[in-house]
């Protein structure tokens, strides 16, 4: 508590649009992970705690921006005009604390459970809280689609990195290049992820895009989990996949999960914060 107050206080003394416009860029890159995540009270609370912060630079924004722009300090022009975007960008939005709440839920939060239903908890849980920043219902807005960011599955069991996956793979007669493959197929997964993001922060997206582009992304994901269960369920478990009954009993019970492909583009540069 002492050093979340301290942090605010540091935010209250700011005075460039540099320094203020980095940090706010900072937090909205903040990857935070509960990787047994149950129903969310963690995910819920860092929500609540991400808030805080975002309000507190937005307001300082908004207070400094005509002090800004009647006096520019030299060197501060572009973080000047970020600043502008940013505050109209916001204001694009019916309700000012839907728009950062769920800018928060879509950047900043992921969480894993092995119990699918306490996944679909945790998701209803953040919804709720985005729904409660109405006071009328004709003011709520598409919810946000975060079926990549909380996931299901067994955090214990699987790869944690691509190069875990390629050992595995070379141990056997790659003759059909599957670590390439592998490579190429989790790069195409982050893109598109990046693109089914990016385009939930436009307040009037088509959903017909975004449906398409989950569609495509679920595909792949299945896709390439189907590839990595096989490996590591011949050289992690010694199953047999040609027997079909004793394979899907096994993905059954151990319900593996990736991290680098369901996670990529945090995994690959540098982790969750």
């Amino acid at each position: 508590v002492n050093h979340f107050q301290l942090l605010l206080d540091y935010i209250d003394s700011m005075e460039t649009p540099r320094e203020i416009y980095n940090l706010y860029e900072r937090l909205k890159k903040i990857s935070v992970l509960d990787p047994t995540c149950g129903s969310g009270a963690f995910l819920f609370a860092a929500l609540n705690v991400l808030e805080t912060l975002n309000i507190a630079l937005l307001e300082k924004m908004e207070v400094k921006i005509s002090d800004w722009e009647s006096s520019l300090p030299a060197g501060t022009e572009e973080s000047v005009v970020k600043v502008k975007n940013e505050i109209a960008t916001i204001s694009q939005y019916k309700n000012r604390d839907y728009s950062i709440y769920k800018s928060i839920i879509i950047n900043n939060l992921y969480g894993v459970d092995i119990m699918e239903e306490a996944t679909e908890i945790c998701k209803l849980r953040l919804f709720l809280k985005l729904i409660a920043q109405t006071n009328d219902a004709n003011d709520i807005e598409p919810l946000p689609d975060i079926d990549f960011n909380i996931r299901a599955g067994n955090t214990l069991v699987g790869f944690g990195t691509v190069n875990e996956a390629k050992v595995a793979i070379g141990q056997t007669f790659d003759v059909d290049n599957i670590e390439e493959k592998v490579d190429k197929d989790s790069i195409t997964i982050s893109f598109l992820y990046e693109k089914f993001r990016e385009l939930q922060k436009d307040p009037g997206y088509d959903t017909r895009d975004l449906n398409r582009i989950k569609l495509e992304l679920q595909t792949r994901l299945e896709e390439l989990a189907s590839t990595l269960n096989g490996y590591l369920a011949v050289q992690e478990y010694g199953i047999d996949t040609q027997n079909k009954e004793a394979y899907e009993n096994w993905q059954e019970v151990y319900k593996p999960f990736h991290w680098f492909s369901e996670f990529y583009n945090v995994i690959n540069k540098k982790g969750f914060d």
